[in-house]
């Protein structure tokens, strides 16, 4: 269950803790299922949202 200052698939209004909570939240319940789509749709997100972050 993700906290609710996800309001969904909008990210809250720290960047870091959006994704710590994404990360935790996939390798803690879905590390079985596919938890690099995880990773790798925070890190788009995060280029996305986050110009500062590309490298």
């Amino acid at each position: 269950i993700l906290p609710s200052e996800l309001g969904g698939m909008l990210p809250p209004y720290d960047m870091g803790t959006w994704a710590r909570t994404l990360l935790d939240h996939a390798y803690d319940e879905e590390t079985d299922y596919c938890p690099e789509s995880y990773t790798l749709s925070v890190k788009d997100l995060e280029k996305d949202l986050s110009p500062k972050t590309m490298k």
